[in-house]
């Protein structure tokens, strides 16, 4: 365990086993001296070094000492180097000559201290002398000592040589290591350089995000201190780490403006969502659904109710999301160093949610206004068409009540003599249809005014209005109808009928109103191609009215098929009425087959009139409906774009231009996972559904789980990606 944690090889083992090899060798020669003599001739000195030697030297643990031999490194325990321990067989228990002392450096092995020289030279021992067995033993003693601490000091050397870090104190550092210490701050500064470099692609999303001077600015800076980067790589090493800290602090900068602009820029738009949430208002009073509620149907009002709920719920999340985030991009710090380089994807993650609130509250807004100033344009149509139809009906009854005043007043001048009672009756009958006239003219005013409205308040009273007129203009002509027949000698309908400026306006009236029916079926047409484009095949959302009657759900998905060929038939007949030859001034009985050929197309006329008409009004709610629909699938595109940016958040965006993410917890994966299949089932039951009610409630359910899927987000911290 030991080698394997602290070594890299047999360096740090072998230390050991020398010194234990050592006292091994060592116990030995005290053992056998012990217990046998001291011969009077010692052993040859060079059979002992040699079996230190081959014990304990061996080259690869040798360690530079001073050379004095051509250079080379010799081993602490060579011959040369151990010292000569042949002298205690003289008796010198106590004393190392001079000339057999080592000559070593100080520190290195040892040193021995305190040696006294003898006085005198004692006499070489006999071996039979009583204290022999002692000197004896001494001798083994002192062999013993010196051979230990030959072991310890070699183990110290090794030890100073191999363990990683070791330097005698006071000794100075190696040069190789002085420039090693120069390379890793260098390293250090061009690894902060890399980081800097990384968030270019952050850099250039920012910028596009906001879109200001100073944000332009900023980054233009950045991309100079990017090229002082590319230059200091094509250099190599050849910068110095002033050159490196120079570009780092440019860099910063350049960041730390940009950094600032964003905090900024999200702050601006919190604002403009709050202010928008003060100005939020209701989209239909009362009165307006009243109103809507009896041109328009139910079915209308119960969508509306359906995606009026959606917004109720969807708005203050989008609210607490937007204070959020811009309360967390208020509290981050300063940016002023490199560590400080995370609060940029912090404060482009903030700013992200605050757009994304924003914009999602805007859209909620703007799709309330569209579908407002849809269902206000079809009412306004609604009234148009129908007050026109009323008018020139009205206009063309009192052209025929001229004709027959015009009459009256020829036969009353081819009169012998002046009937005061009959003249009486031509003044009255005049002054009706004078006022008739201006009723007229106050009736066509006000359906102007109801074409030029914006406001449904106001097209409803308009539209009474226009009513009212009507109502007066019906009376005055049976008033002046009644006023007629009052006239003594008056024509009959039949003398009428025969009567040329008659059956002149009655053809004329007649091809007026089959050139409003053919309007009318070409505007309806019109509409029909629109919506083929604007209303999918594959997800057809049915509009929904309900009977008073039966309450009976009727989806209209196209146009009415009996409606449709009754104009058809209608406009048929019409053509071919008017391309037949009606000659006026023909005798009797042809003047009577003209008359009713003319009453044949005006009939005709009339009921294309009315046929075209009904078929313009399902028409306009087809329009209305695929208008709704529209408002239905930005809404579920909305949600989508939410859980999209939540999905990005906490998958990391990969692949993506996502530069910051999530960490949930494995619990809160599962329920973030959960949330997903339901925004997907909640997708595809509104989309399968026909009704609009039913539709509408599906994708406020759905709103209601992007914003669930949002809030996973803006509870927990936002850090930066790592791809």
């Amino acid at each position: 365990m030991i080698f394997r944690e602290y070594a890299s090889g047999p360096q740090m083992f072998l230390p050991y086993f020398s010194v234990a090899a050592g006292c091994l060798y060592a116990l030995g020669l005290l053992g056998s001296d012990a217990v046998s003599p001291v011969p009077t001739d010692p052993p040859p000195l060079d059979h002992e070094t040699e079996s230190v030697s081959l014990a304990l030297g061996d080259d690869q643990w040798s360690i530079g000492l001073p050379a004095e031999d051509g250079g080379r490194t010799q081993s602490i325990f060579s011959v040369g180097v151990l010292p000569d321990v042949s002298f205690v067989h003289d008796g010198a228990l106590l004393s190392t000559p001079a000339e057999i002392q080592p000559d070593l450096p100080s520190g290195y092995l040892f040193e021995v201290e305190g040696t006294a020289q003898p006085e005198a030279a004692s006499p070489a021992p006999s071996p039979k002398k009583s204290n022999g067995d002692y000197r004896v033993l001494q001798t083994s003693l002192i062999t013993t000592l010196l051979v230990f601490a030959a072991c310890l000091g070699g183990f110290k050397l090794r030890h100073q040589k191999f363990w990683p870090g070791a330097r005698p104190e006071g000794s100075p550092e190696a040069p190789g290591q002085q420039q090693d210490g120069r390379k890793s701050i260098n390293e250090q500064l061009v690894d902060q350089l890399h980081s800097m470099k990384k968030l270019e692609p952050l850099v250039e999303h920012l910028v596009e995000m906001m879109g200001t001077k100073d944000a332009v600015a900023a980054s233009k800076d950045f991309q100079t201190t990017l090229q002082a980067v590319e230059q200091m790589e094509a250099k190599g090493s050849a910068s110095s780490s002033d050159q490196l800290k120079e570009t780092i602090n440019s860099g910063i900068s350049a960041l730390s403006r940009l950094y600032e602009e964003a905090r900024l820029h999200g702050l601006s738009l919190a604002r403009q969502a709050r202010q928008d949430r003060t100005r939020k208002s209701q989209v239909f009073s009362e009165n307006e659904l009243k109103i809507l509620d009896c041109h328009l149907g139910l079915g209308f009002h119960e969508f509306f109710d359906a995606h009026e709920q959606n917004m109720e719920i969807s708005f203050p999340a989008l609210v607490r999301q937007v204070e959020q985030a811009a309360k967390d991009l208020k509290g981050l710090g300063g940016l002023n160093t490199v560590d400080d380089l995370h609060l940029l994807s912090a404060a482009v993650a903030n700013v992200e949610l605050i757009k994304s609130g924003h914009e999602a509250m805007h859209t909620e807004k703007m799709c309330l206004e569209e579908i407002r100033a849809n269902a206000a344009s079809v009412l306004f149509m609604s009234y148009q068409r129908k007050q026109e139809a009323e008018h020139r009906h009205l206009l063309d009854l009192f052209e025929q009540q001229r004709i027959l005043y015009r009459m009256e007043r020829e036969r009353q001048l081819l009169l012998p003599r002046s009937d005061g009672k009959r003249d009486s009756a031509l003044d009255k009958f005049e002054g009706m249809l004078r006022k008739g006239s201006q009723l007229l003219q106050q009736y066509s005013d006000a359906i102007s005014r109801i074409a030029g409205s914006t406001d449904i308040i106001v097209a409803g009273n308009l539209e009474r209005q226009a009513i009212t007129i009507k109502e007066e203009v019906e009376n005055l002509l049976k008033e002046a109808a009644a006023t007629a027949e009052s006239i003594p000698g008056v024509a009959t309908s039949e003398e009428l009928a025969k009567n040329t400026a008659m059956q002149r306006h009655l053809k004329s009236v007649a091809l007026r109103t089959s050139e409003a029916a053919a309007e009318a079926t070409e505007r309806v047409a019109s509409i029909m191609a629109a919506l083929d484009v604007q209303m999918p095949a594959e997800a057809p959302f049915g509009w929904t009215q309900i009977g008073e009657e039966n309450r009976k759900q009727v989806p209209l998905t196209s146009l009415n098929p009996s409606v449709a060929k009754l104009v058809k038939e209608a406009m048929r007949h019409v053509e071919v009425l008017r391309n037949s030859d009606i000659v006026l001034d023909e005798d009797q009985e042809a003047g009577g087959s003209a008359f009713s050929r003319t009453a044949e197309l005006l009939q005709a006329s009339q009921v294309a009139a009315q046929a075209a008409g009904a078929l313009g009004d399902e028409a306009e709610l087809l329009w209305l409906r695929a208008q709704l629909n529209d408002s239905l699938e930005s809404d579920m595109q909305l949600s989508a774009t939410l859980a999209w940016r939540a999905i990005a958040a906490v998958d990391g965006g990969e692949g993506e231009r996502q530069f910051w993410r999530v960490e949930l917890s494995p619990a809160e994966v599962l329920r973030f996972q959960d949330l997903v299949t339901q925004l997907n089932n909640c997708e595809q039951q509104a989309r399968s559904l026909t009704g609009l009610k039913e539709a509408a409630l599906a994708a406020a359910q759905m709103k209601d789980i992007a914003c669930k899927l949002m809030s996973f987000v803006q509870d927990h911290q936002k850090l930066p990606t790592t791809h």
